[in-house]
C-alpha cells in the first residue's frame, strides 16, 4: 500500500509508520477553519463530559459533513504522496480538552469484511503533541493479534491491558506529522495535562475496492456470529457510530458469519508481539520491556 518500500516494510513489521504529512501553515490553516466550525455547530456534550469531542459523534449532520469537506481535499492530496490502492471514507475533528485523563488502551472496530487486509487510521495532530497533552501511544506488532473487534465483543487483553500500555511508543510530533496506522494496532492517548486544547485531524482509509462494514454481535444467537452490516449504505457519515451500536441506524445486511473469536493469554500476546522485535531501533525500548514482561510470566 506505501510507495515506498521502506514505509511498507516498516509499516508490515510495526503496524504504523510515522510521515510528514501535512505543512506546518497548511495544519494552522484548517485548524482554523475547524475551530470555527465547531463554534458554529449546535451545542452538543458528548458522553462523558466535555473532555474528548470527535465529530463523527456529534449529532448534527451538517457539522460531521462539514468537518469532512474541509479536511477531506488536504488528507486526500497528501495521502496520495505515500499510499496507492486506498481511498479516504472520512475525515473528522478530534478535540481533548485541557486536564483530560488518558484513554484506555483499544483497538478500533473492524471494519472490513476480510479483516486480513487492513483499514488505515491516519492520526494527523494539528498542534505539537506529546506525553504532557496527549499523544497516541502505539504498541508496535499488534496488529498481528486475532480476533474481529465491534461493540459488545469482550476484550481479550482487559485482563493485562495496563501492563501492554506500557510497552506501547509515544511520539512527539509535530503540527502536520503523522500516525498512519492499522487499524488492528492497539493503542490509547496519554493525558493532556495542559490548559490549552490538543486538536487532531482523524481519517479513515479504506482499500479501493472494499467497502465499510459494521461487526454487529448478535446476542439473539447467544454471540456465537456476527451479522455483517454495509455501513456505506446511505453514506459513512449520514449516522454516527452509537446508532450502529445501539441497532437504532438499520443499513443493508450482507449475512451472517461465525464468530471465531477467541481468549488470548498474556503468554500467547507475547509470543505474537515478540516475532516483530527486529523493528527499528526507535523502538527497542519497548521490547526489552516486552523480553522481560515475557521472562516474568514464564517465569
Amino acid at each position: 500500500m506505501f510507495k515506498d518500500p521502506a514505509l511498507q516494510d516498516d509499516f508490515e513489521r510495526n503496524g504504523f509508520v510515522i510521515v510528514d504529512l501535512l505543512g506546518g501553515s497548511q495544519a494552522a490553516e484548517l485548524l482554523e477553519s475547524l475551530i470555527r466550525l465547531e463554534a458554529d455547530a449546535p451545542a452538543w456534550t458528548p458522553e462523558g463530559g466535555e473532555t474528548l469531542r470527535q465529530s463523527f459523534f456529534h449529532p448534527d449532520s451538517a457539522y460531521r459533513a462539514a468537518v469532512d469537506k474541509a479536511g477531506r481535499g488536504l488528507l486526500e492530496e497528501a495521502l496520495a504522496r505515500f499510499v496507492s490502492g486506498y481511498r479516504l471514507l472520512a475525515a473528522g475533528h478530534f478535540i481533548k480538552g485541557p486536564h483530560t485523563p488518558a484513554m484506555n488502551l483499544h483497538r478500533d472496530w473492524t471494519v472490513v469484511r476480510d479483516p486480513q487486509f487492513p483499514s488505515l487510521n491516519v492520526w494527523c495532530p494539528l498542534v505539537p503533541v506529546d506525553e504532557r497533552n496527549g499523544t497516541l501511544a502505539v504498541l508496535p506488532g499488534s496488529q498481528a493479534l486475532p480476533n474481529v473487534e465491534s461493540a459488545g465483543v469482550p476484550r481479550f487483553y482487559a485482563a493485562y491491558g495496563e501492563v501492554l500500555k506500557t510497552l506501547c511508543v509515544r511520539p512527539s510530533l509535530a503540527p502536520g506529522q503523522t500516525l498512519i496506522f492499522d487499524n488492528r494496532v492497539m493503542h490509547w492517548s496519554t493525558p493532556n495535562a495542559t490548559e490549552a486544547p490538543r486538536h487532531v485531524l482523524r481519517g479513515i482509509c479504506m482499500p479501493a475496492d472494499e467497502r465499510m462494514v459494521f461487526y454487529r454481535l448478535d446476542v439473539d444467537a447467544g454471540g456465537r456470529r456476527f451479522e455483517i452490516v454495509d455501513v456505506e449504505d446511505g453514506g459513512v457519515l449520514s449516522g454516527i457510530p452509537d446508532d450502529l451500536e445501539m441497532g437504532s441506524s438499520r443499513k443493508r445486511s450482507l449475512g451472517y458469519i461465525p464468530n471465531t473469536n477467541r481468549p488470548l493469554s498474556r503468554s500467547e500476546c507475547v509470543r505474537i508481539l515478540r516475532r516483530q522485535e527486529t523493528g527499528p531501533v526507535w523502538h527497542r525500548g519497548p521490547l526489552r520491556a516486552l523480553a522481560r514482561w515475557g521472562t516474568r510470566l514464564s517465569g
